[in-house]
């Protein structure tokens, strides 16, 4: 059941921090935020999905560049989580609750992963979902080369999978037990 609350969490933070901050910092504003059908601003109502599982309406960008940017944060933020999620799992050998919740975030980096599909003629959920690639219409408006974008982008969404299974590092020395002893 968390895990699921983990996955979940993946839509609010897409839309809020990653086009809502994205948008802040280019000096425009977020107009909208709709999640899982629920508006949250500029007023809490029922929207209803047809916008999919999540929509951040932005104003005031007025670059070209900001715009791509804007773009790209949303997908480029989970797949930053997840990345994080995956080292950290490693870094700090978790278990228990901790290392479930940290292997949950790792499956954040799906949300660029599938959104990149659209790019190669497939659908974002391979049978269902939309026909647009947002991040790679973002890398086209920033100038991007496409194919390069399509590689670099699926290698790096495999990276918090690697992590997740790559196996764990057994520590040589307990702690405590001294590897130097003085005469």
């Amino acid at each position: 059941m968390l895990s699921l609350l983990v996955l979940v969490l993946a839509v609010p933070w897409h839309e809020i921090m990653g086009h809502g901050l994205a948008a802040l910092l280019a000096g425009g504003s977020v107009t909208r935020i709709q999640v899982f059908g629920l508006q949250l601003s500029p007023t809490l109502a029922w929207t209803g999905i047809d916008e999919g599982l999540g929509f951040c309406g932005i104003g005031g960008v007025m670059s070209q560049t900001a715009a791509g940017l804007v773009q790209l944060a949303g997908s480029t933020s989970t797949l930053i989580a997840a990345i994080f999620a995956g080292s950290l799992l490693k870094i700090s050998c978790a278990t228990g609750v901790r290392r479930v919740l940290l292997g949950t975030m790792c499956v954040w980096s799906l949300d660029m992963l599938t959104f990149m599909l659209p790019s190669i003629g497939l659908r974002r959920y391979v049978v269902t979902g939309t026909r647009w690639s947002e991040p790679y219409d973002a890398a086209h408006l920033l100038g991007c080369d496409g194919p390069l974008f399509q590689v670099v982008v699926f290698a790096t969404c495999l990276a918090p999978f690697a992590l997740l299974f790559w196996p764990r590092r057994s520590d040589p020395s307990p702690r405590g037990t001294p590897t130097d002893v003085l005469p």
